[in-house]
């Protein structure tokens, strides 16, 4: 199903929708923040698990370390596990503060400071 397919109800989101939004996935952006403003606006109801968390958290980890390392993002966590994660929390943090702040805005209708649009 496409998220312009749901019309209403309840939905559980998978980690791809938040990831291809904090990545900035621009195939699919515009979809995506339409999707979230509608899930805010209380449209759609809508869940997700801590494992979804967890997933989107590792996956922002191994593009962070592909992109800064220009290697096999397993190796780098095989060589220095802690190392890698403590180098790279804050920006993963800072990923997580900009969908909170995304979806605050929206439910307030508010214009994110740093983002020109949610």
């Amino acid at each position: 199903m496409k998220l312009d397919d749901v019309s209403r109800g309840s939905v559980y989101i998978d980690t791809n929708i938040l990831y291809m939004y904090l990545r900035v996935d621009p195939s699919h952006l515009s979809t995506i923040k339409v999707f979230l403003s509608r899930i805010v606006r209380g449209e759609i109801d809508a869940f997700v698990s801590i494992p979804v968390l967890d997933e989107l958290f590792y996956r922002l980890l191994l593009a962070r370390l592909k992109e800064t390392t220009d290697r096999n993002p397993f190796e780098v966590l095989r060589e220095n596990q802690a190392g890698a994660i403590a180098a790279h929390s804050d920006m993963i943090d800072g990923s997580l503060r900009k969908l909170t702040l995304c979806l605050t805005s929206i439910l307030w209708g508010l214009k994110p400071p740093i983002l020109i649009e949610c």
